[in-house]
């Protein structure tokens, strides 16, 4: 529904409590300060009696339930919705509580409106409000639609109707902002016409779809049309279906297996019929599905499968066709759909004749490849008495009360928790005729929480299979992260969903049988959010909310990604356990951030009204724990590590209404928290201030403590203010002396099968003296492709405090003679400037326009070769000569 603007975020509550003897005399009868209303009805003003007796009494077609949704533009962007189930289907009253403050804002208005009987749906247009403040009087907003009512009609050449299995209809505004108007989802089987209550005065796009046959698997035939109207107030148009014989059928076989994989008999839902299955969209909507055999617990297999009954191919339109299928048991448990034919770009689609069987032959028996890699996400240190809300990562296979190693339920995705997706790349590998597009790996991963370095550290393993064992092209789309603890033994209460893309991420070739590896590191900053609200509230929690990192980080290291935060939520869950006040805790890796706050408010009418909050801007580092309240800032300014002795420590907080009177910083060693290394409170005993600042912190080196103790130092920062609310920052600094120890591999020696270059993947290790993660980065990287003759690899290990090591070895590509052959280019001086080309081994110089090919012999070369640097650019190359 395209009137839904991005929802909004904080709580604002104004303090009115010193100024109720400014306020009207009728002040008891307006919304709570930070809240106010909009009220109304939703209508249908027909004057047809035909349409009103439909949608009212006796027809009782009209509305059943009700959605009511207000939200304002930009720069606020604030949301509500309420819904509610209503007992006059023509006309229905609304009360909807909003957020309000101290600045007038205007709310668009608009209603989704369930019909006959929870079949149809239909949405109002939008209606703008008064402009809105805290304790002003509640906005009025009517909405009042006067339609038409289409009859959708099915009939045969001959105009016989036509009962139909089922259909769809969806009605959209042809202009901006295209927003849907009304739509059917299904129908009842049988039917030979449907109606369709639709705007009037407004242009629209009609798109209608049904279905004629008796099975929804075998023998379903779809047919679509769309049509542009404009219908007026009161009119009962009537658009027919002509639908023709259904003609000759066709048919699509071939085989399916991941060639040496185990595929699962896990279940699905209704039309995907469990996993493994061979799914196909052909022209007008049509669609086929196919059910394989499982192979747990038995051998792999290659199996056959048959959709039947397929409409012939139209022009520009053949059959999209694709895989799916689970794979690994326990943690590595992964929801696989292959790359389709007819998917992309490049993808050729099924060819589906009349009365014919096309025979895809093996497109879909797959020899796997891997992306493998280890995962690290890190969190803050537990300190004595608090636990890591991380150790309530979920992922799929955290359900499986049978025991049998399959996770007993699964989303409509395949999988749930929390797993790495991989994608295919809708682009061609050199020698493919096939793309990856289509392909998408979602595999959970093996790992523990350890408490010893507040890490998750494990490793994941995503299988994939290329269309006729094609080599392909696959990226890293992302990591889902799914926390849910209950907040015992000290751990916050935690249910959050997360999900992170690198900016740039990790993109290769894989070919049959193939292994590459690609590690995902994350450092977690914990986040509460306290929320305060007038009205009593249930469901706090956060919703899509956006942030990350371009930039250095805390460990000095360039991070570039997103985090989508798409949800978390906090305690109470039920309405009978409203309240005034609730916390929200969550992990978002370092960077910035905006928070879109929302609560659940319960109304005088015993209805909700689901409320979005101001936004809320944050930034977070690494490890540190951050609890934040609307309208206070906290910020604390160590080094989170340093190779340096000694350093000044300071904290600053900021009101957004002037109301700060208490800003403390503390440290704490964490070898012994009884040790206070330090201490620096600021108290405003008259008043109250914008801005506080600790004066210049801890000299630890003149403290007279023994060193070790300032190793790890917990610096804890609280801000109050004079209404009550409290922010809280807590992060760890360290000091760390010890440069990692890392150990390359010895030099590695490999032969090009074709004289091109060849991927070589390989593994280094590093140790530290501390238990925090080691950054180790190779240039170049594993997983690259090396060019003949021998390439110097070098390898970095660092620590937090950015102490470094290194370590070297070297990789030689040999010719498939087991030559080793090293290509120079040289300028030579002259005029014209030309380029010498030498090379040490019996070969034949080529050259091409791309890096890709074509590339072709360059004629009577011999080794040194002349080129005039005039010349277009060229690349070249030395391969083994032809036997």
């Amino acid at each position: 529904m395209n009137h839904h603007p991005t929802i909004g975020l904080a709580w604002r509550v104004a303090v009115a409590l010193l100024f109720a003897s400014l306020l009207p005399s009728n002040a008891a009868d307006l919304p709570p300060s930070g809240t106010n209303r909009i009220d109304g009805f939703v209508r249908f003003t027909n004057a047809d009696s035909e349409i009103r007796e439909r949608l009212g009494p006796p027809g009782n077609e009209g509305m059943s339930d009700l959605v009511i949704f207000a939200y304002t533009e930009a720069p606020q962007a604030l949301t509500s919705t309420k819904y509610f189930s209503n007992t006059d289907p023509l006309s229905e009253p609304y009360s909807l509580t909003i957020a309000a403050n101290d600045v007038p804002l205007t709310y668009q208005v608009y209603a989704a409106l369930s019909l006959d009987s929870q079949t149809e749906e239909y949405w109002t247009s939008p209606r703008p409000s008064s402009p809105l403040m805290s304790n002003s009087p509640p906005a009025t907003v009517d909405l009042d639609e006067c339609v038409a009512l289409l009859e959708i009609r099915y009939v045969d050449a001959a105009g016989t109707p036509v009962a139909a299995l089922g259909g769809r209809a969806l009605v959209v505004e042809t202009g901006p902002p295209y927003s849907w108007r009304a739509r059917y989802l299904s129908q009842p089987p049988g039917r030979t016409s449907n109606f369709l209550v639709v705007p009037s005065g407004v242009e629209l796009e009609v798109a209608v779809e049904v279905d004629l046959g008796t099975d929804l698997y075998l023998d379903r035939i779809t047919y679509s049309e769309r049509h542009v109207v404009t219908y007026a107030c009161d009119e009962k148009p009537v658009l027919t279906m002509t639908l023709p014989d259904t003609g000759a059928l066709g048919k699509l076989v071939g085989n399916v297996n991941m060639v040496g994989e185990i595929e699962l008999p896990t279940d699905g839902y209704e039309e995907l019929l469990g996993r493994p299955v061979v799914k196909g969209a052909g022209p007008s909507g049509n669609q086929r599905y196919a059910s394989l055999s499982a192979e747990y617990p038995g051998p792999d297999s290659t199996r056959a499968f048959s959709l039947e009954n397929l409409v012939p191919s139209a022009v520009g339109k053949n059959w999209n066709l694709w895989t799916e299928m689970h794979l690994g048991q326990g943690y590595r448990f992964e929801s696989f759909r292959s790359p389709g034919l007819g998917e992309g770009e490049s993808n050729a689609g099924a060819v589906v004749d009349p009365g014919a069987t096309t025979d895809i032959g093996d497109a879909f028996v797959m020899t796997p490849a891997w992306l493998t890699g280890t995962i690290t996400l890190t969190g803050p240190p537990e300190l004595p008495g608090i636990q890591s809300g991380l150790r309530g990562l979920v992922r799929s296979s955290d359900y499986d009360a049978d025991t049998d190693n399959i996770p007993d339920a699964v989303g409509a995705t395949g999988i749930n928790g929390s797993y790495v997706v991989v994608k295919g790349v809708d682009e061609l590998a050199r020698g493919s005729t096939y793309t990856t597009a289509g392909g998408q790996a979602a595999a959970s991963f093996e790992g523990a929480f350890n408490p010893l370095t507040s890490t998750f550290e494990g490793d994941y393993e995503a299988i994939v299979g290329m269309i006729y064992d094609q080599p392909g092209i696959w990226a890293m789309e992302g990591i889902n992260l799914r926390i849910a603890h209950p907040g015992t033994n000290g751990a916050p209460f935690v249910e959050q969903l997360l999900y992170i893309t690198e900016a740039d991420p990790w993109r290769g070739l894989l070919t049959p049988g193939d292994r590459q590896v690609n590690p995902l590191n994350y450092n977690l900053a914990e986040v509460c959010l306290r929320i305060q609200s007038p009205v009593k509230f249930y469901y706090p929690r956060v919703i899509n909310s956006y942030g990350g990192i371009t930039n250095l980080d805390s460990h000095n290291v360039f991070r570039s990604y997103q985090a989508i935060l798409s949800n978390a939520s906090g305690q109470p869950y039920y309405a009978s356990e409203a309240t005034n006040e609730a916390v929200i805790t969550f992990y978002v890796p370092e960077g910035s951030y905006t928070l879109q706050p929302a609560i659940t408010t319960v109304d005088p009418d015993g209805n909700v009204s689901e409320v979005a909050l101001p936004h809320l801007a944050i930034s977070v580092i690494a490890g540190e724990r951050y609890c934040l309240v609307d309208c206070l800032t906290l910020a604390i300014t160590p080094p989170m590590c340093t190779t340096n002795f000694g350093f000044l420590a300071s904290a600053e907080a900021q009101s957004c209404d002037g109301t700060l009177t208490n800003l403390s910083l503390t440290a704490t060693s964490l070898k012994d928290p009884t040790v206070r290394l330090g201490y620096s409170d600021i108290r405003i005993l008259v008043g109250s201030r914008t801005n506080l600042q600790t004066a210049n912190g801890l000299f630890p080196e003149f403290d007279g403590f023994d060193k070790s103790l300032y190793e790890d130092i917990l610096y804890t920062a609280v801000a109050m203010d004079a209404n009550g609310r409290t922010a809280t920052r807590q992060i760890v600094a360290h000091y760390d002396f010890t440069a990692p120890t890392i150990v390359c591999p010895a030099d590695i020696d490999v032969t090009s099968p074709d004289g091109a270059g060849v991927v070589v993947n390989f593994e280094t290790t590093a140790t530290d003296d501390r238990p925090e993660p080691v950054l180790i980065r190779c240039d170049p990287p594993s997983g690259s492709v090396f060019p003949l003759g021998t390439t110097l690899v070098t390898c970095y290990a660092s620590d937090l405090c950015q102490n470094t090591n290194t370590c070297s070895f070297q990789v030689t590509v040999s010719p498939p003679g087991g030559e080793t052959c090293l290509l120079r280019i040289e300028s030579v001086d002259g005029s014209p400037t030309q380029l010498q080309i030498t090379w040490d081994c019996t070969g034949v110089l080529q050259s091409s326009l791309s890096v890709d090919g074509p590339w072709t012999d360059v004629i009577d070369s011999v080794s040194p070769h002349l080129v005039d640097a005039t010349e277009p650019e060229r690349y070249y190359r030395v391969v083994a000569p032809t036997p």
